[in-house]
């Protein structure tokens, strides 16, 4: 899917290419996966998070189009994982992001509801705004694939409270 990623002027270029199968796509999605893991670990810094963000996003979009079961789980774990590090709002948004879109390829019942767990967390942990309305995107997307009528619930209700609490933090902004 990524015939090259090159760093330029601080931003990633992608150039996609079409993938024949699946073990061409889990191969593509190494030089993405490992850069992510590299910038994200990198001196913090404005560079580094623009540069740790575009390398999850690219990850996100090839492993989007992993076939198995397994290396989705495999791809969510590494992007769940850089999203409870993340140390700055601007990677902490393209995480948010990269993590919902893998997330919700997700098949088991139980791997869903431990991502949807792991964005409930980091919602109610968040104190930037824009960090957590990504986190609320990410969190209703992935709780939309929730079986389980109390897990539904719990999603609504933290939702709801979500949306509470940012109109509150609105109107006393703008009082």
């Amino acid at each position: 899917m990524w015939k090259r990623v090159a760093i330029s002027l601080g931003f990633i270029v992608a150039l996609p290419v079409v993938c024949a199968d699946a073990k061409e796509v889990k191969a593509e999605a190494e030089a993405p996966r490992q850069g992510f893991e590299r910038t994200q670990n990198a001196s913090a810094g404005q560079d580094a998070s623009l540069a740790a963000g575009s390398f999850a996003r690219a990850y996100a979009a090839v492993a989007t189009r992993l076939g198995e079961s397994e290396d989705v789980k495999k791809a969510a774990e590494v992007l769940r994982r850089g999203l409870e590090k993340a140390n700055d709002a601007y990677i902490a948004v393209d995480l948010a992001a990269a993590y919902a879109a893998v997330a919700e390829r997700l098949s088991d019942t139980n791997d869903i509801k431990r991502a949807a767990e792991a964005l409930r967390r980091s919602l109610e942990k968040a104190q930037d705004p824009d960090v957590a309305a990504a986190l609320a995107t990410a969190y209703a997307k992935v709780a939309a694939r929730l079986s389980d009528t109390d897990d539904i619930k719990k999603a609504a209700e933290v939702l709801r409270r979500t949306l509470e609490k940012a109109q509150d933090a609105y109107i006393a902004e703008n009082r």
